[in-house]
This record gives C-alpha cells, sequence and structure tokens, in this order.
C-alpha cells in the first residue's frame, strides 16, 4: 500500500513537473513571436516614414549620387575628420522623430540628414562643401504624413 501511494506521489511529481516545464516552453515562444512582431512593425514603421522623407522631398532622382553611411561608424576620422564633424552638427534630430538617415554625396561635396519629426514634418538639413573645409549649410521642411502609431501596423 505504502509502495502505491509513493509511485502515484512519484507519478504526479513528474506529470506536474513535466507540464511545467511546456508551459514554460510555451511561454517563452509566444514572447518571442510578441518580440519579433515588434521588430517587423518597427522596421515597416521606419520604412513608412522613409519613403514618405524621399518622395515628400523629392530626392528619388538624386539619390544615385549618394551612398548612405552609418554614422559614426560608417566615417574615417583619420581621412575625413571634417565630413565627421559636419555630420555630427547636422545630427540634431528632437525627440519623438525618426532614426536619421545619413547621405554622403559620392565625390564628397554634400552630406544630407533626413528624418521626421514627431508631428509628420520631413526635415533635410544638408551642408555643401565650400572652399576646401569651410561647409554651406541649410535646411528643407515640409510638412509630410504623420509617424504611423505602431498599433494600427498590420503584422504579417
Amino acid at each position: 500500500m505504502l509502495k502505491r501511494l509513493k509511485l502515484r506521489f512519484t507519478f504526479v511529481l513528474v506529470l506536474a513537473l513535466v507540464l511545467g516545464i511546456v508551459s514554460s516552453a510555451t511561454v517563452y515562444a509566444s514572447n518571442n513571436d510578441s518580440k519579433n512582431s515588434i521588430v517587423k512593425k518597427t522596421e515597416k514603421r521606419l520604412e513608412a516614414a522613409n519613403n514618405d522623407i524621399k518622395s515628400t522631398l523629392k530626392l528619388d532622382n538624386i539619390l544615385n549620387d549618394y551612398k548612405q553611411i552609418d554614422f559614426p561608424n560608417g566615417i574615417d576620422f583619420n581621412k575625413d575628420l571634417d565630413i565627421a564633424q559636419e555630420f555630427d552638427a547636422l545630427d540634431q534630430s528632437p525627440i519623438g522623430s525618426t532614426m536619421p538617415i545619413f547621405l554622403l554625396k559620392n565625390d564628397l561635396s554634400e552630406i544630407m540628414v533626413l528624418y521626421k519629426e514627431g508631428d509628420g514634418t520631413n526635415v533635410m538639413k544638408y551642408a555643401k562643401r565650400v572652399n576646401g573645409n569651410k561647409w554651406a549649410e541649410g535646411e528643407k521642411r515640409i510638412k509630410g504624413a504623420p509617424i504611423l502609431d505602431i498599433n494600427t501596423i498590420k503584422d504579417e
């Protein structure tokens, strides 16, 4: 009788342990899917904002003359210190704006920083090289589509 009771207790204990492991794995997988969903939605949100920036500022025709760089990692500070300093001066996007896009003209004569502000305003800050290492700065602002609400983006 005591042996049977121990056997039942052991069986129930093992069953509870297995159910706990299975439910933990399910929760972990569900949480991981949720994180992947947020990443995908964020990428779609940023892509929509960047496409709106390029279309409202009419940049499609000139983008072939520029290369997108990862600032500050995409700059050789030993060789292109003046370009790095100018990018740093232009990179003043306010809180709530999208991640800026850094563009460098192929001949190194112009740079642009593009971003969308929280209210949907598309901003292009640019600088053109004049007289060697001097730069002439400018800014263009055009009202664009609002930044998409992440909760309205469908996850596919």
